[in-house]
């Protein structure tokens, strides 16, 4: 029996997390693709491949063209956090259109999210199959040091940013 497995990959960088959107969605509308085997996000991507996988397709759009176009989360005028990570998670992600996490820990689509342990400089991957708070591993894969300087605990260990 010839059982393939699709798996989705998408990287860090603000133009590479708006196209990662716009494949994704393509690849819902066009394909139908909601239940791939595995997918595994960096930085930006991760908070809309956690909308795909908890099966929260209209909310990817609605952040990327209503929410995140904000002041709020975005400004060259806050030097020391242009972009407020806390604000996309706690106001974004928790409050606004809220991540339904539950659907994504019982997801049969494998999530992973990558950051970096700052300690030893090797990547960290965070899956939605163990016990790991999800808001918080993606504030700490969207942690990039020159958009947010703090560090984030996950689990006792120290995460800064995506690999």
């Amino acid at each position: 029996m010839n059982t393939k497995k699709i798996a989705i990959i998408a990287s860090e960088g603000g133009i590479s997390c708006a196209y990662s959107v716009g494949a994704i969605l393509a690849l819902i509308e066009k394909f139908d693709l909601v239940n791939p085997y595995l997918v595994i996000g960096s930085s930006g991507s991760t908070g809309t491949f956690a909308y795909y996988v908890a099966g929260q397709y209209k909310s990817i759009e609605n952040i990327w063209k209503n929410l995140l176009p904000s002041k709020k989360f975005i400004s060259w005028k806050r030097l020391h956090k242009i972009m407020d990570i806390d604000y996309l998670i706690d106001d974004i992600f928790k409050k606004q259109d809220t991540l339904d996490v539950e659907k994504i820990k019982s997801s049969k689509i494998k999530f992973y999210i990558s950051a970096t342990n700052i300690e030893t400089g090797n990547p960290e991957y965070f899956g939605n199959q163990s016990n790991v708070d999800i808001f918080e591993a993606l504030r700490a894969s969207s942690a990039a040091p020159i958009v947010y300087n703090k560090l984030v605990n996950i689990n006792e260990v120290n995460i800064l940013m995506a690999p």
